[in-house]
């Protein structure tokens, strides 16, 4: 059975354009030990890739104190709740 459904949609849906998110990497202090960082933004577009034989949806965001935008997985994505 072939999922012509691009990868990502469905926890697409759960996004709105505006939302705060928040996201996960990893990297290495000065010492060699992996520390997690924890990296928040807005969410200002919804992007659908075609890489290898599948559409994949990528998120781009605007990280809070930066001037330009990423592209992160929307799967990587979660939702920050606001009232």
């Amino acid at each position: 059975m072939k999922d012509n459904k691009p990868f990502g949609n469905e926890i697409a849906k759960k996004f709105n354009i505006g939302d705060l998110v928040k996201w996960q990497e990893w990297g290495q202090d000065m010492d060699g030990n992996f520390i997690r960082y924890l990296n928040f933004g807005m969410l200002v577009n919804i992007i659908h890739k075609h890489l290898g034989e599948r559409d994949v949806v990528f998120a781009s965001i605007l990280p809070l104190d930066e001037k330009q935008t990423i592209e992160i997985s929307i799967s990587k994505l979660r939702k920050i709740q606001t009232n």
